[in-house]
């Protein structure tokens, strides 16, 4: 068919028509390939010496002329040139986002489920377990702990309570008797997912009933959150008269005070203590000082007592003594006068442990015993101070 039209055209209208004849076989999903350089062209082509194998552009070649090629999809042909360019940038830039992707989700795996600051590990039990507890006096010395942490009680597998005492509990919320008084260390550890939580207080306990465990109820206690005591201060004093009489001594004196307290006293007429009881010393110093005769000594401080009184009743009786050391009788002291009354023993106060007034034989901190007009006793003149502590 081809030869026969080929006679009636001139050379270049016989290729393009054999071209135009071809193209009406080719499918549409087909490409005919002309080389267009060639300016001499016979039917048959076979004067033609094929000098190149042209690049269809999916890495196959053709050594015809012409060639005829059925295209293939666009995703399984491989380019080349600018086209393979952009598909290997954007390759790259698949790769960077995808490790970009994986990279973030083990630092999301990491921080939700191996961190130390996670809340979420061994199949969703919490680790941020912050143990804390409250402790409360009820009675006696019968204190209720709380459990008070910062967790789910769920989460929870044991309470374990050291109570400081060599007594422990496992209950969550636990009564505990203390068989005294004082400080004690508390421990409670809490137990999950086989590791454990603690924490320690210091708890103070006392007789809730007698919170300043004197021994004396709340109720009736003048002085309930302390141990109410009194002191007595010594400031100044003198010793005024001879007390020895060896030439060697005769210019010193070995002194030092006493204070008692008295019960079960009985009070005369005129108003002066008879029949007492009296407790134990307590000496102002615990030595004996010496001094000079007729010089007005300052007490250092540490010349002073306390006396541990009733906390129930507001007055008491106090009996105030200065002594003189006697070297022919170590066991029987010489006694100075301080309140210009020889017929009474010492210097006797009633004291109201809750206003810090007292009266008896002075009421004003300032006794002397030569006020008596009596001069061949041996006096003592004082300066003092009682109060509530």
């Amino acid at each position: 068919m081809f030869e026969k039209e080929l006679k009636s055209f001139p050379e270049d209208r016989a290729v393009e028509k054999i071209v135009e004849d071809v193209e009406e076989f080719i499918p549409l999903s087909e490409n005919l390939f002309r080389d267009v350089n060639i300016g001499t062209y016979t039917a048959a082509s076979k004067d033609i010496e094929p000098v190149k194998a042209p690049d269809i552009g999916d890495y196959r070649n053709s050594i015809s002329q012409n060639p005829l090629y059925a295209s293939q999809p666009e995703s399984d042909v491989p380019q080349t040139g600018t086209r393979i360019e952009k598909k290997s940038s954007k390759g790259k830039l698949t790769i960077f986002l995808s490790f970009f992707i994986v990279l973030i989700l083990m630092i999301s795996v990491y921080f939700i489920f191996l961190s130390p600051f996670s809340k979420i590990h061994g199949g969703g039990s919490a680790i941020s377990i912050v143990p804390n507890f409250s402790s409360q006096l009820i009675n006696g010395t019968t204190v209720l702990f709380t459990d008070v942490s910062n967790v789910s009680t769920a989460t929870v597998d044991n309470w374990i309570w050291d109570f400081g005492d060599g007594n422990i509990s496992n209950d969550q919320n636990p009564v505990h008797t203390y068989s005294g008084i004082g400080y004690f260390n508390v421990t409670l550890i809490l137990i999950s997912n086989g590791k454990e939580y603690n924490t320690t207080k210091t708890i103070h306990v006392y007789n809730v009933d007698d919170i300043d465990n004197d021994g004396y109820e709340n109720s009736v206690d003048l002085f309930p959150y302390r141990d109410a005591m009194l002191r007595f201060q010594i400031s100044r004093f003198m010793v005024k008269d001879q007390v020895y009489n060896s030439i060697e001594d005769q210019d010193i004196a070995r002194v030092y005070f006493a204070v008692y307290e008295l019960f079960n006293y009985s009070v005369d007429e005129n108003g002066s203590v008879i029949n007492w009881n009296q407790s134990e010393p307590y000496f102002i110093p615990n030595y004996v000082a010496t001094v000079n005769i007729s010089t007005l000594v300052n007490a250092s401080a540490d010349w002073n007592t306390l006396i541990n009184v009733q906390d129930n009743v507001a007055l008491h009786v106090i009996n105030v003594r200065a002594y003189v050391y006697n070297p022919e009788n170590v066991s029987l002291p010489l006694v100075l006068d301080l309140d210009g009354n020889d017929s009474t023993l010492g210097l006797t106060l009633f004291y109201n442990l809750t206003t810090g007034e007292f009266y008896g034989d002075d009421n004003d901190g300032v006794v002397d015993g030569s006020e008596d007009g009596i001069v061949d006793d041996m006096d003592c003149y004082l300066e003092y101070s009682v109060k509530t502590v």
